[in-house]
Order: C-alpha cells, then sequence, then structure tokens
C-alpha cells in the first residue's frame, strides 16, 4: 500500500489530496467551487517507525490553487486514487477546522501527511 502512493508497482497510479467537509468514510463530501481540484502527492520510501508501523512520508511541499469562491469548511483530508472521482485510500482529520473562502489556499509542508500501516 505505502509503495503504491508512492507511484510504485502499479503504472500510472498518482495519489491526490482532496479537501473534506467531515470524515469521507462516515458521509464526509469533498469540497468544491470555483478554482477547487485535486493536489497530486508524491511519497518518500516506506520505513519502519518505533518497530511496530510502516511509515511513508509526504516529501513534497503541496498547495491547492486559491479559492475563487466558497469552497467550504475543511475538516479532513483525503488521499485519493484519482484526479477526480476514484476512491478515498486514506485520510487524516485536521487538528483545526479551516473555511476555505475567496483567495484561500490549503497548504501542506513537507512530512504533514504521513501515511501508517500497523
Amino acid at each position: 500500500m505505502l509503495n503504491l502512493l508512492r507511484g510504485q508497482n502499479f503504472t500510472g497510479f498518482t495519489p491526490y489530496a482532496a479537501l473534506f467537509n467531515g470524515n469521507p468514510e462516515e458521509g464526509g463530501a469533498e469540497l468544491s467551487g470555483g478554482n477547487y481540484a485535486r493536489v497530486p502527492l508524491a511519497y518518500a520510501a516506506p520505513a519502519e517507525i518505533a518497530g511496530t508501523n510502516t511509515m511513508s512520508i509526504s516529501n513534497s511541499y503541496v498547495s491547492s490553487v486559491r479559492a475563487d469562491s466558497l469552497w467550504g469548511t475543511c475538516t479532513h483530508v483525503g488521499v485519493m486514487d484519482s484526479q477526480t472521482g476514484g476512491a478515498c485510500v486514506a485520510w487524516a482529520t485536521l487538528e483545526n477546522a479551516r473555511v476555505m473562502g475567496q483567495g484561500c489556499a490549503m497548504v501542506f509542508n513537507e512530512g504533514r501527511l504521513p501515511i501508517s500501516i500497523n
């Protein structure tokens, strides 16, 4: 799974970050609005962490385009298996919800979107 997120073993697979207004597994909807689009992600090689989990860390700066209208309130980030449609393969809850209004962009610095499997 972690190598899949890195684009390994499956030709053409690129993970994308999507913004949600709730947990994607519990009915949360992907944000939408003017200029909204999923953003491609890149991950480092998986490594064992603390002897129990295997983790892969995002290895690039990720920024959405700036909203040109209200997208809604972002509470979760999903890792999607395609640029549009597709399936959510992992998700995380943000520490602080963020209203994505006109002029806002969601930014994640390198290492801020880890994925672990235990």
